[in-house]
Parts: structure tokens; C-alpha cells; sequence
């Protein structure tokens, strides 16, 4: 009778040191015709396996960044917009401090409609709103196509 209760405790006792231990926000079990496969979401610890062929950081979970940025811009050539009054009721007036050759302002109405479109070639552009109803605008400024600059407008 010891015998077994010995045998029986050190059984126990080895499923548990083989056992796996995380700390996680969720898992489950996904099955389909392929098998079964037991996940886990958000383990915030991992183990690190070494061997002689290279490292393994086993429960690790990978963020991946993805930007939308000003591509091909140098950091020194972005522009410095400066938009006033905002809100407005009859005109809005944009300032560009910028060494592009290239922009260009997109303005549309809250349901992305193109109200106007231009070129700016000078340090201050004035967008006449006074036939616009009263709400909200966007504005982007663009150059070669790529935005640079987004300002939301309200009109009274």
C-alpha cells in the first residue's frame, strides 16, 4: 500500500515539473479537419532554449510597426503649416514655411468631396469660405503627391 501511494505521488510529481507554466491573458483550443492546436494570446514570459545550433525565445510574441511616413522626404525639407483663424467664417488663411518646389493644397467637405484644389506658390495661401456651409473641412497639404500635412476646419 506505501508503495503505491510513493508511486503514485512521484507520478504527480513528474507530470507537474514537465508541465508548461505562463502567465497569460487568453488561449483556447482551435479545431478542424487538419487536427487540433492549443494557442495562447498574450504571454508577457518566455522561456530561452540554447543549443549548439543557435537561441529559441520560446513565448515570445513579435510586435510589427507599420508607419505611414513622409517617404523620400528628408526630415529637413517637411513644411511648417500654419492655418488661421480656425474656426473661421469667412476665410481661412495658410501658411507654408517650406523649401519643397511641388505643393499643393486638397480641400474637401466632410464627406470627402473636393470642394477647391490649387498649387501653392507662395508663403501664404487665402481660401475664401464664404459660400460654404456652415460645418467642418479638411485640408491637406501635399507634396508630389504624398501628404504631408492634414488640418480639419470648422466653418461657422
Amino acid at each position: 500500500m506505501k508503495r503505491t501511494k510513493l508511486l503514485s505521488v512521484f507520478l504527480f510529481a513528474s507530470f507537474l515539473s514537465i508541465a508548461q507554466s505562463n502567465t497569460v491573458a487568453s488561449g483556447g483550443i482551435a479545431s478542424g479537419t487538419g487536427g487540433t492546436a492549443t494557442f495562447t494570446v498574450g504571454q508577457i514570459d518566455y522561456i530561452n532554449s540554447t543549443g549548439t545550433n543557435g537561441n529559441s525565445n520560446q513565448g515570445v510574441q513579435q510586435p510589427f510597426e507599420f508607419f505611414q511616413g513622409n517617404a523620400g522626404i528628408k526630415e529637413s525639407d517637411l513644411a511648417s503649416v500654419t492655418l488661421y483663424p480656425n474656426p473661421t467664417s469667412e476665410f481661412v488663411l495658410v501658411e507654408i514655411e517650406t523649401t519643397l518646389t511641388d505643393v499643393n493644397y486638397l480641400f474637401y467637405d466632410m464627406n470627402g468631396k473636393l470642394i477647391l484644389s490649387g498649387k501653392i506658390e507662395n508663403n501664404e495661401t487665402k481660401l475664401d469660405m464664404r459660400s460654404l456651409s456652415a460645418g467642418e473641412y479638411h485640408l491637406s497639404i501635399l507634396n508630389l503627391n504624398t501628404t504631408i500635412e492634414s488640418i480639419k476646419i470648422i466653418k461657422h
